[in-house]
């Protein structure tokens, strides 16, 4: 979801995306896609109230602190990523110090069909997909899905057409 919101945002015309994940395969996925820079996780660092917005697309709650410190003053903070169910400690020291603008993001009404025109018409996201399965292969294609090191998005293909 999140090298698919950076692609969206470059389509959109912003500057400057860059992507962060703790393995490598998603990052090389989102260098294909055209993000601007990568950082990995626990090995580079996020430069310091340097984005306009910063969208969190794991859901994971350690990931709101870094996101929260790498925006600017007033900067908007989108967060993507479904936590789990039940309480969450987070670094929210940011939120208040630089009048960060938190906004929750769930679902899709009308982007679903922008999303669809954005992927028909331009083949920059194409890397995201990174294997595909016919339909009588599902288990093996989640098999394959279930490992986020060797698997970028898994498509299942309903028909031969």
């Amino acid at each position: 979801m999140g090298i698919l919101a950076a692609g969206a945002a470059k389509a959109a015309g912003a500057d400057e995306v860059w992507t962060t994940d703790l393995l490598d395969l998603p990052l090389k996925i989102a260098l294909d896609a055209g993000v601007d820079r990568t950082v990995r996780i626990g090995t580079d660092e996020l430069p310091d109230q340097y984005f306009d917005v910063a969208l969190e697309a794991s859901g994971a709650t350690v990931a709101v602190g870094p996101a929260l410190a790498a925006v600017r003053r007033r900067g908007v903070l989108v967060q993507l990523g479904m936590f789990p169910p039940g309480p969450r400690p987070a670094e929210l020291s940011g939120l208040v110090a630089k009048e960060i603008d938190v906004r929750g993001a769930f679902r899709f009404d009308t982007e679903l069909d922008e999303s669809i025109g954005l992927l028909a018409g331009t083949g920059v996201l194409d890397p995201v997909i990174t294997h595909t399965f016919d339909l009588s292969d599902a288990v093996a294609a989640m098999d394959v899905a279930a490992d986020p090191a060797s698997s970028g998005k898994v498509v299942l293909r309903l028909s031969d057409s």
